[in-house]
């Protein structure tokens, strides 16, 4: 399984938390690096290399690909530059996250916790069509059908060797 490839966008406290919690979950992502918002000290702590600044988004989205764009941004303080992020990630259909609340909560948790589970409302700007996904189900079943029977002989000679060559 290839691990999913994220950039988060800030370099502060809240990114900090954000490439913590992604290492530290099951899912397999990787955190690439960061991308500092104007003016924002970076934390010393971040344990990939800050790549750069928020501006940077569309030319690094020229150059790689990332599965997600984590915008770790505090909306009062770089909601512009949070919002030109958001329609970058638009035009090159790339998935993003967008901190939840800026509030933090003592004893409140969200009614639907799975919406929300890692504090980030993800998004997508790009939908597949029911008729795409079918169509893509039926190409994946016809590819490895057909596979399997063109590797069949092959399976079947290496069974027989194993089987006239050995006990099992």
């Amino acid at each position: 399984d290839v691990p999913k490839d994220v950039v988060i966008l800030g370099a502060g406290p809240l990114a900090r938390l954000t490439g913590g919690s992604i290492r530290r979950e099951k899912k397999r992502r990787k955190v690439i690096g960061y991308l500092a918002f104007p003016g924002e000290e970076v934390d010393a702590r971040l344990r990939s290399e800050v790549l750069g600044e928020v501006s940077e988004l569309e030319a690094l989205l020229s150059k790689q690909a990332f599965d997600e764009v984590y915008i770790a941004g505090h909306a009062v303080r770089e909601g512009d530059a949070m919002q030109e992020a958001v329609r970058v990630c638009e035009r090159f259909g790339t998935p993003f996250a967008l901190p939840a609340s800026e509030f933090r909560f003592q004893r409140a948790r969200p009614a639907f916790p799975k919406a929300m589970a890692d504090g980030y409302v993800h998004y997508v700007s790009v939908e597949s069509k029911r008729a795409q996904r079918a169509l893509k189900r039926v190409f994946d079943v016809l590819v490895s059908s057909a596979v399997i029977a063109v590797l069949s002989p092959l399976l079947l000679g290496v069974a027989l060797a194993i089987k006239l060559t050995s006990r099992g």
